[in-house]
């Protein structure tokens, strides 16, 4: 029995790529469009035989027109949740927002996740395991402040704000790329979900997955990401400023990192566990990993002390929440999800 405790300033896809490649038995860690090598040079080849060049040409042109209308259009969808979360206000000061101290706490999660289990409850309500992940965060901040109790100033905003934002970085890497590099590329998502919603998970759920999906059709993290490379030109201290300012419009930070979906060996010996950590940015004061591996999901918070000096209550807040999501999903086969989708 050992450990192996690997520190990489890098995206969660980068990392798992990395560990992949340390094992024994190297498997691939699936990207979008990843399966299309063996296609590329006979498709090739069989575009310039085909006789019908114009009417190729022809239809290449207007699925790129399509596309740029389409992204076009979603750069004004964008800039209008941008301007909507500005005029919002930053997020309130909860127990998991306000002064930052020096010292950080970690806890994980020692009963793992079952995958079967994450998709069965996320099927009577066509979520995605991301979804289900991101209710479970937000279920679990609503059951720590409803036993610790409510700050004076969360009291204050609760009838005017029942959302908290969560960045969760996302990869842009091309779908047709093949060789994928151990790099930085990422981009940001700012995700609004609900609080306050009194340990009704379902109803945080189906609101959570129509806030994703709208999320879904924006290009935020592609322009996010073009907007981080323009940031390597401007002096340090205006992007110490700036992200200052972000950070106060971000509660959490939550990260979901895909590793092999078989067992691995390192040294002939099985990788039993994996837990991911995702340390908060300055200003931040809670961060979120969701490391999947061999069809089970361990989840770890990374608090800061002067906030939350107890997160191992935030695992047992957020193992049970899932727990009541997977009971209700399995009782009521997505009653719910008609009930509360048009709110």
């Amino acid at each position: 029995m050992g450990k192996l405790h690997l520190h990489m300033l890098t995206n969660s896809t980068s990392m798992a790529l990395v560990f992949n490649n340390m094992c024994d038995n190297p498997v691939t860690v699936r990207e979008p469009g990843s399966g299309n090598k063996g296609l590329l040079k006979s498709t090739t080849r069989e575009k310039v035989q085909w006789k019908w060049t114009n009417l190729v040409f022809f239809w290449r042109f207007v699925t790129q027109l399509w596309f740029y209308f389409m992204f076009g259009l979603g750069c004004l969808l964008l800039a209008y949740k941008w301007t909507r979360e500005i005029l919002r206000g930053k997020d309130p000061k909860t127990h998991f927002k306000g002064e930052l101290g020096l010292k950080k706490r970690i806890a994980f999660s020692s009963n793992k996740l079952m995958l079967d289990d994450v998709k069965r409850a996320a099927a009577p309500y066509k979520a995605t395991i991301n979804d289900i992940m991101l209710s479970c965060v937000a279920g679990a901040l609503d059951r720590y402040t409803l036993r610790v109790g409510q700050s004076e100033s969360a009291k204050k905003s609760s009838s005017r704000n029942h959302r908290i934002r969560v960045g969760i970085p996302v990869n842009v890497r091309n779908p047709t790329e093949i060789d994928v590099k151990p790099q930085n590329k990422f981009g940001f998502v700012i995700a609004s979900v609900p609080i306050n919603m009194k340990a009704n998970p379902i109803k945080q759920l189906v609101l959570t997955k129509k806030n994703m999906d709208f999320n879904k059709r924006l290009p935020e993290q592609y322009v996010s990401y073009k907007m981080s490379q323009c940031s390597d030109y401007l002096p340090a201290s205006v992007i110490r400023h700036t992200f200052e300012y972000l950070a106060n419009y971000l509660t959490v930070v939550l990260t979901n990192i895909r590793g092999s979906e078989t067992k691995s060996y390192i040294c002939g010996r099985e990788v039993k566990d994996i837990v991911g950590l995702v340390p908060p940015p300055s200003g931040v004061g809670l961060g979120v990993a969701i490391f999947s591996h061999n069809g089970k999901i361990t989840v770890s918070f990374v608090t800061d002390d002067k906030l939350i000096h107890d997160p191992e209550n935030l695992i047992r807040d957020f193992e049970d929440t899932f727990e009541q999501i997977l009971q209700m999903s399995t009782a009521n086969s997505g009653y719910d999800y008609v009930l509360y989708k048009h709110e």
